[in-house]
């Protein structure tokens, strides 16, 4: 496989610390911020009828327990098992219903290009990784889901979406699984150990280094399209435009906006899109 041939730039990479904007992140203040105007305009879930959602419960022997998969397709589609699928990562705290309250099936049935979501629960506080022995979200996805998208009548596995934690999951998914792209918003990565340790994002200095994506840019193929959408006063916007510059990214974009609803609102339709694009062409 061939594999992309990152370049990290010191100088960025040094100045993509966190620093005390990750307590900004916990802290809430982005409601004061956003009726200042400084995070850009709400975005807005279109007035349009969502698209069908189905909900199905697996055993993941990966993860060791009963998860709940959800899936969204667009409603007007006969053969759901033409649609190629796009793994939903949710973020620290979600789980697999997040994806309906993000506002995706209003979005996926407001844009063009037929694809199916399917969202998994990965664990409030994994990071979609193995944090815990025989808890492994990563081989979840890559053994388990694309049979159970098949199950519910859905296509091939061929993209990811992931935002702030999830998007961090979805590199390191598209690092060992065939993807033709990959969707990244918000992604919590971090440039600096002492950044992930101030969200115990990673159990060990150990672990942030075998799993961080910024550090393994290289890995990830040249044929995975990547796309980074963040917002300017997010405290992840350093590392995340790092991290589009690392991986060349085909689609990047980087408007006001802060870690929340109101930005990802914005978001996710131009994600939609870019996914749509990439896993509606045949695969290599």
């Amino acid at each position: 496989m061939v594999r992309r041939r990152g370049v990290l730039i010191g100088g960025l990479l040094g100045a993509a610390s966190l620093g005390t904007g990750v307590l900004d992140l916990l802290g809430g203040d982005q409601g004061v911020r956003r009726r200042l105007g400084l995070t850009g305009p709400v975005g807005r879930i279109p007035p349009v009828n969502p698209a069908t959602v189905l909900s199905q419960r697996f055993h993941s022997a990966a993860r060791g327990r009963e998860v709940e998969a959800v899936a969204i397709v667009p409603a007007d589609v006969e053969d759901r098992s033409a649609l190629p699928v796009c793994l939903v990562l949710h973020g620290r705290d979600g789980n697999a219903r997040t994806a309906m309250t993000s506002g995706l099936p209003w979005f996926l049935a407001a844009q063009a290009g037929p694809i199916a979501l399917l969202a998994v629960d990965g664990g409030s506080d994994t990071w979609w990784i193995e944090r815990r022995a025989g808890d492994d979200p990563q081989a979840m996805l890559r053994d388990e889901a694309p049979a159970w998208a098949a199950e519910m009548g859905l296509g091939p596995v061929r993209g990811a979406l992931g935002t702030s934690a999830g998007g961090a999951g979805a590199l390191n998914l598209a690092r060992r699984t065939p993807l033709a792209a990959v969707a990244a918003v918000s992604p919590a990565v971090f440039a600096r150990w002492s950044d992930a340790r101030r969200l115990d994002a990673f159990a060990s200095e150990e672990s942030w280094r075998e799993h961080e994506p910024l550090l393994h840019v290289d890995d990830l193929p040249d044929d995975t399209a990547v796309g980074v959408w963040c917002g300017r006063e997010d405290p992840l916007y350093d590392a995340s435009l790092t991290l589009a510059q690392a991986t060349r990214a085909e689609f990047a974009s980087f408007g006001h906006g802060a870690h929340d609803n109101a930005y990802w609102y914005r978001a996710l339709p131009s994600a939609l899109a870019f996914l749509s694009t990439h896993l509606a062409r045949p695969a290599s």
